[in-house]
């Protein structure tokens, strides 16, 4: 159980692709580290109901490597779990709990099937 002296810690990636969904700020004047975004409002309002019965000590620590080192932080303890945009994928869920989705992008990827010099395309999704 995390307590005062032991919190819970909660990654979060630092440079991401849409961030509306998290984003993370470094304030040198201030020497503070500000996190915003949808990913960080929706677990602001789950403490909120949470701190109704119980406390949860905890940190934000901002990560700026890949997605799946984010998730390998989680796979070997480093971190107690991510708060962010990070997609669940097939070789991801070998090492880790995923929650049920509780957002869409939008977007679709378009990789191609073959090796190639070009990257994957994102198009907005069309309803």
């Amino acid at each position: 159980m995390p307590t005062e002296a032991k919190p819970m810690k909660f990654a979060v990636p630092g440079e991401t692709s849409f961030e509306k969904f998290v984003k993370v700020q470094w304030s040198e004047s201030l020497k503070e580290i500000n996190y915003s975004g949808f990913c960080i409002d929706v677990f602001f309002e789950v403490l909120k109901l949470l701190e109704k019965s119980y406390s949860l000590p905890y940190e934000f620590i901002p990560y700026n490597g890949t997605y799946d080192d984010l998730v390998d932080l989680v796979a070997d303890k480093t971190v107690d779990a991510v708060i962010g945009d990070v997609t669940i994928l097939a070789n991801r869920s070998k090492y880790v709990d995923f929650t049920q989705p509780f957002a869409e992008s939008g977007l679709t990827m378009i990789v191609p099937v073959k090796p190639q010099a070009e990257k994957a395309w994102i198009l907005p999704r069309r309803i």
